[in-house]
C-alpha cells in the first residue's frame, strides 16, 4: 500500500515510546501567514553546494591510514586476529596492512575496552566473509575506530535492524575515515555523543548507518561522508511497508548536525528520521540520484533544513506512484506529521531555506493524515478514553487533556523560504501535474468512526491554522501547488491569492 497510508504498520513495529505531549498548545498554533518571512529581498546567492562537497569513496587522502603504529600501539598482523585480546581499555590496535579475519563463528567479533583505539595502516581491511555478523560490539565508551574497510559482516540480507559497527551504540564513539561497505544490515549505530565523519558507508544491505537506543539518542555529529547506495537488500519488499530502509535512519534523537555530507543513489530516501527525533540540523549536505525522498523528516520536531541542494530525488517512486495511479506528490523533502514545538528541544518550528532543489520529481511536501492520532493504535501505550463529555489522551506520566486540542502529531509552524526551484519535467519523464508541485495538505478524515477528526477538520487545520508558510522562493519551471486535499491543485497566482495566501515576495519564471 502506499507510504501515506502504511503508517499504522511501522507504528506498530516501532519498538520506542514516542514523545506525545498532551498539554493544551493552542498558544503555539499561529494562523496562516503568521511568524513568517514576508517580503524583505532574499540573499542574493546561496551556499548551498554546487558540486558533492566531499568526495570519500576511493578517496585515497582520507581514507589511507598510517604506514607506522603509533607510540605504544599494539601492532595487529594480517590474516587470523580471532586470538587478539580486544579488551584492553585505552589500548591502540594498528591493523597492519592486508586483509584481518576473526574466525569462522557467527558471533565472532571484536569487543573493544574503554577508551581503546583500532587505526587500520594503509590498505588494512577487516572481513568478515560472510561468516560473522558484527565487527565492534558491546558498550564501552570512548572508542575510536580510523582507516579501515570493513566489509562482508552478515551472512546476506542478514542483521535486520541491526549494525556492524557500534552494533550495541556505545556512548561517545568517533568513527572517521573508514570504508563501511558490502555488509547486511545498518554500517554503523550512532549513540550519545557519536561522531560519524569522513567515511565511505556504501552498498549496505539495510542502512548506511542508523540512529538507535531504547532510550533514545543524544547529541550525535554526522559530518563529511558519503553515504551511497545503500538498501542494497531492498527491505521494504521483504517486509511490506516496514519503514526500515535507506541511505540513514534516526530513531528518537535529540541535537543531531549533520553537515556536508553526500547522499546520493541509495535505493529509498536518502536521510530518514523517524519518530520523535528533535533539535536537527541538516545543512550543506548534497542530495543526489535517491530512489526515494531525498529527506524524510516523520513525527518529529524542531528542525533546521539549510544550505543544502537537491538534485534528481525521488524519481524512481514518483514515476511508481503515477504509473499506479496514486496522485500522492512524492516530493524531494517530505515532512510528515512534524513540526515546531516549544515544549520539546530546539528552536520551536522546522526552518526550510537557502536550500537549491534542481529537477526533483517534486519539491516539499508538507502532509498531516487525519486519522493518526493517540488512540486508534499510532502509539504504543498512549490510549483514548471517552467520556459524556469529553475525550482525553491517556499516556503514562503525561497529564490528560482534551484530544481535540492536542495528542496527535501536527505539521505546524514549517517555514520555507528563500529556496530556488528549478525543474524542466523532459529531464525526469514526467507528465503534467504529476511532478513539479509544492504541497501542503491532508486526506479526509474517516478511521475509526468515532474519530474526532472526520471530514475537512486537519485538512482545514493543516492549510489555514498551524503556521506553515511558504515566501520569497524562487521557482523556475511550470510549478504547481496542491493545497488543502489532492483535489486542489492551485497555479501561482491562486496559490498566492486568498484564501491560501502563499509565497509572498516570490517569483515563477
Amino acid at each position: 500500500m502506499p507510504e501515506h497510508s502504511a503508517w499504522s504498520i511501522r507504528a506498530a513495529i516501532a519498538s520506542i515510546v514516542l514523545l506525545v505531549a498532551c498539554a493544551d498548545d493552542d498558544a503555539h498554533e499561529p494562523a496562516a501567514g503568521t511568524s513568517a518571512p514576508s517580503t524583505a529581498p532574499a540573499p542574493p546567492t546561496s551556499r548551498a553546494p554546487t558540486q558533492p562537497p566531499v568526495r570519500v569513496c576511493g578517496n585515497a587522502d582520507l581514507l589511507l591510514g598510517p604506514d607506522s603504529p603509533p607510540p605504544g600501539a599494539i601492532v595487529v598482523p594480517p590474516g587470523d586476529n580471532s586470538r587478539i585480546d580486544w579488551t584492553q581499555a585505552g589500548t591502540t590496535y594498528w591493523l597492519a596492512p592486508g586483509v584481518h579475519t576473526l574466525g569462522g563463528g557467527e558471533f565472532d567479533q571484536i569487543i573493544p575496552g574503554r577508551g581503546a583505539t583500532f587505526i587500520g595502516g594503509p590498505g588494512a581491511v577487516l572481513d568478515g566473509r560472510r561468516m560473522n555478523r558484527y565487527a565492534f560490539t558491546q558498550q564501552a565508551p570512548d572508542v575510536r575506530i580510523a582507516y579501515l574497510t570493513i566489509r562482508g559482516f552478515g551472512r546476506g540480507a542478514d542483521n535486520h535492524n541491526e549494525a556492524v559497527v557500534n552494533h550495541d551504540a556505545g556512548d561517545d564513539w568517533i568513527v572517521e575515515h573508514n570504508t563501511i561497505a558490502d555488509n547486511d544490515g545498518a554500517g554503523v549505530f550512532l549513540g550519545d555523543g557519536n561522531v560519524l565523519r569522513s567515511n565511505c558507508l556504501q552498498d549496505n544491505g539495510q542502512y548506511g548507518f542508523s540512529a538507535y537506543e531504547p532510550d533514545g539518542v543524544r547529541d550525535v555529529s554526522v559530518e563529511g561522508n558519503e553515504i551511497v547506495g545503500n538498501n542494497r537488500d531492498d527491505w521494504e519488499t521483504r517486509i511490506e511497508d516496514c519503514g526500515c530502509s535507506g541511505g540513514a535512519k534516526f530513531w528518537d534523537t535529540e541535537g543531531a548536525v549533520v553537515a556536508g555530507n553526500w547522499v546520493h543513489d541509495n535505493h529509498g530516501p536518502g536521510l530518514w528520521a523517524d519518530y520523535n527525533n528533535r533539535d536537527f540540523v541538516f545543512e550543506r549536505n548534497y542530495f543526489e540520484g535517491n530512489a526515494d525522498e531525498a529527506l524524510f523528516y516523520e513525527v518529529s520536531y524542531n528542525a533546521v533544513i539549510r544550505h543544502n541542494t537537491f538534485r534528481r530525488n525521488a524519481i524512481g517512486k514518483g514515476q511508481r506512484f503515477a504509473e499506479a495511479g496514486d496522485l500522492f506528490p512524492v516530493a524531494a523533502v517530505y515532512i510528515s506529521e512534524s513540526g515546531g514545538d516549544s515544549r520539546v528541544a530546539g528552536p520551536p518550528a522546522i526552518e526550510v531555506f537557502g536550500n537549491v532543489f534542481h529537477d526533483n520529481w517534486s519539491g516539499i511536501t508538507v502532509w498531516e493524515n487525519a486519522d493518526r492520532y493517540c488512540g486508534n493504535g499510532a502509539t504504543p501505550g498512549c490510549t483514548l478514553n471517552t467520556t459524556a463529555t469529553e475525550s482525553s489522551c491517556v499516556q503514562p506520566g503525561i497529564s490528560q487533556k482534551p484530544l481535540y486540542d492536542d495528542c496527535r502529531w501536527k505539521s505546524r509552524n514549517v517555514k520555507i523560504y528563500d529556496n530556488e526551484f528549478r525543474v524542466t519535467p523532459a529531464n525526469i519523464a514526467c507528465e503534467a501535474l504529476l511532478c513539479a508541485r509544492q504541497s501542503l495538505l491532508s486526506n479526509h478524515g474517516t478511521w475509526p468512526p468515532d474519530s474526532p477528526y472526520q471530514g475537512a477538520v486537519i485538512q482545514d487545520a493543516i492549510t489555514f491554522r498551524q503556521g506553515n508558510v511558504w515566501a520569497r522562493n524562487r521557482y523556475i519551471g511550470p510549478w504547481v501547488f496542491v493545497a488543502h486535499d489532492l483535489s486542489t491543485v492551485l497555479d501561482f497566482d491562486s496559490w498566492q491569492a486568498d484564501p491560501y495566501g502563499q509565497d509572498v515576495g516570490s517569483t515563477l519564471t
